[in-house]
């Protein structure tokens, strides 16, 4: 379904009117929190969330841990270990190797840049190697293995129930601790991922007490009628 992008541009930086990007708004978060004029781009439920999330301190991202982080794992790669560890071609782990003397996570980034190779192309690349899993983890991911609910209210809900008997692919609402039993190899290898990368989010929040493995702990959010 094509939907129309109506308000602010896909890549704008800045809050222009009543409806912003994804980009604006995290940019303005950075620059001054939560306030009006980001909660007034958002719906009802979604600000209250916003909020919530701000006071627990998961909202900010520590760019120090995740410089330190990506700089260990530059320097203790082989070229040939970085491209078997992300989805690199055509010589790019060489120039994702020797920016290992870089000092930040964007200076990275900007050493690794050329009209071939994206800024949005290097940053996928650089954050599957904090992932620390194998190549052929990203390249199956196109071909997805399962339905996660992150969230519902009650009209989902009661989709929920159609498709116990209709979804063509498992739904998993709770992760349980039997995954490989209950649904196969293919399921646990792609939600190996989305733990590791909900394991990484956690380290890399500020003031926030890093939790392990939250996936299994944390239910879907379910938003009532307001």
């Amino acid at each position: 379904v094509v939907v129309k992008r109506r308000g602010s541009g896909y890549k704008d930086k800045t809050i222009n009117g009543p409806i912003a990007g994804a980009t604006a708004i995290r940019e303005h978060y950075r620059g001054y929190g939560i306030d009006e004029a980001l909660l007034s781009t958002v719906p009802a439920t979604t600000a209250q969330l916003l909020r919530e999330a701000d006071l627990q301190h998961r909202m900010d991202i520590s760019d120090k841990i995740l410089n330190h982080l990506l700089l260990y794992k530059l320097r203790s790669l082989t070229p040939a270990q970085i491209a078997a560890a992300c989805q690199c071609s055509e010589g790019l782990e060489n120039r994702l190797a020797e920016a290992a003397s870089c000092t930040t996570f964007q200076d990275v980034v900007s050493a690794t840049v050329t009209k071939r190779y994206p800024a949005s192309r290097v940053r996928r690349l650089l954050m599957q190697l904090l992932l620390q899993q194998y190549r052929a983890m990203f390249d199956n991911a196109k071909d997805p293995a399962y339905i996660r609910v992150l969230a519902f209210n009650d009209r989902g809900r009661e989709l929920l129930k159609e498709m116990q008997d209709s979804a063509q692919l498992p739904v998993i609402i709770k992760l349980g601790r039997n995954v490989l039993e209950k649904y196969g190899e293919k399921v646990e290898q792609q939600l190996s991922v989305d733990i590791a990368a909900t394991n990484l989010l956690t380290l890399l929040q500020k003031n926030h007490q890093p939790q392990y493995n939250n996936d299994y702990t944390v239910s879907p959010i379910y938003i009532q009628k307001q």
